[in-house]
C-alpha cells in the first residue's frame, strides 16, 4: 500500500500523465470526428492524473493543517480546481448528447422534457455589400399549454439555454420552394457547470498563491 501511495504521489507520474494528456488532446482536436475523449486512451491517463493529484493534495493539505503559522492554502485550492476540472471534463465527455433538426417557419419539434419548440421566424442577414452577416432563428417554447419562452432569438454566437439543453444556430438550407430552413443543434452537457466551478477555483488558487509570493518578497 505504501509503495502504491508513493507511486500515485510521485512527481514523475504527474509529469508523464500531464504531458501525455496535453499532447494527445492537442492532436485529438485536430482530427475530425475524433472519439479520443471517450476512449480508454484518454480516460485511463486522466484517472491516473486525478489519483496522483488527489494524493499530492491530501498530503500537502495535512501538512498545512499541522502548521501553527504561515499556512498557505492557495496551492491546495489550485490543485482542488484541477481535480474538479478532470472530473468535469470526463463527466462532460461521458454525458454529452447532441441532436440537430431542420425547421421551416411554423414547424415545431418535441423536446425531451415534453416541451415543444416552434420556429416563429428565420432571418438571414447580410452586410450592405452582400456578404453573410448573421443567421437568426426566432423560436418559442411551449410546455403544458403555456408559453415558457416567447419569440427569443438564437444567433450564431448567442445560443439559447433551456431545461439542461443549449440550442445553437448551426446552419441553414434553401428549400425547393425557395424558402429557407434553419438548422438548430441541441447539446446536453451535464459536466459543464462543474468545469465552470473548477475554472473559478483555478483562478482563485492562482491569485492566492501569487499574492502570498508577493508578500514573501516584501
Amino acid at each position: 500500500m505504501k509503495r502504491l501511495l508513493a507511486l500515485l504521489g510521485s512527481t514523475r507520474l504527474a509529469i508523464v500523465t500531464l504531458s501525455y494528456l496535453a499532447v494527445a488532446c492537442m492532436v485529438a482536436t485536430l482530427v475530425p470526428q475524433s472519439r479520443f475523449f471517450a476512449s480508454p486512451a484518454f480516460i485511463l491517463p486522466a484517472f491516473l492524473f486525478f489519483a496522483n493529484l488527489s494524493t499530492c493534495t491530501a498530503k500537502r493539505l495535512v501538512a498545512q493543517l499541522r502548521k501553527r503559522h504561515h499556512r498557505r492554502f492557495g496551492p491546495d485550492i489550485l490543485h482542488f480546481g484541477l481535480m474538479l476540472l478532470v472530473l468535469g471534463s470526463v463527466w462532460s465527455v461521458a454525458s454529452r448528447q447532441e441532436g440537430a433538426v431542420l425547421l421551416t417557419v411554423g414547424q415545431s419539434v418535441n423536446l425531451p422534457d415534453g416541451s415543444v419548440l416552434r420556429l416563429d421566424d428565420f432571418r438571414f442577414e447580410r452586410y450592405p455589400d452582400g456578404r453573410p452577416r448573421d443567421c437568426v432563428s426566432v423560436v418559442s417554447i411551449q410546455r403544458q399549454g403555456r408559453w415558457i419562452i416567447n419569440r427569443t432569438d438564437i444567433r450564431v454566437n448567442a445560443p439559447l439555454s433551456y431545461a439542461g439543453l443549449t440550442f445553437y444556430q448551426a446552419s441553414y438550407q434553401s428549400m425547393p420552394d425557395g424558402s429557407l430552413a434553419t438548422g438548430i443543434e441541441a447539446v446536453s452537457d451535464r459536466g459543464y457547470p462543474l468545469v465552470v466551478v473548477a475554472l473559478f477555483l483555478l483562478a482563485l488558487g492562482t491569485s492566492m498563491t501569487s499574492i502570498q509570493k508577493m508578500r514573501d518578497q516584501t
